[in-house]
């Protein structure tokens, strides 16, 4: 990948200084390489500042895939509940797991 991709990019980290942390990493490699010109957009979400939002609204709008209706997530989580009794060796039917989902 071509460093100067990295400027596009916005990487949510937990906590402010992980950010920081994050942007002295990419420092050192800079340093090492002389590869990375320009960070990517380095936002914490969580530990800010109560009148500073962690985001401006509609920045991530296209980023986040759009949220599952209930019926399907229920439908994952009792293809996901199936797919971990086959692996232990237990069975259970479709019935079963959508109940438990």
């Amino acid at each position: 990948p071509d460093p100067s991709d990295l400027a596009a990019l916005t990487v949510l980290v937990p906590t402010r200084r992980a950010g920081r942390e994050l942007a002295e990493a990419f420092a050192k490699a800079r340093g090492q390489e002389a590869a990375v010109a320009l960070l990517p957009l380095i936002r914490p979400i969580g530990d800010v500042d109560a009148d500073e939002p962690p985001f401006e609204p509609g920045e991530l709008a296209g980023i986040a895939p759009p949220a599952l209706s209930a019926a399907r997530r229920r439908f994952e989580l009792a293809s996901l509940t199936l797919k971990k009794e086959g692996a232990t060796g237990r069975s259970m039917g479709p019935g079963a797991a959508l109940a438990l989902a």
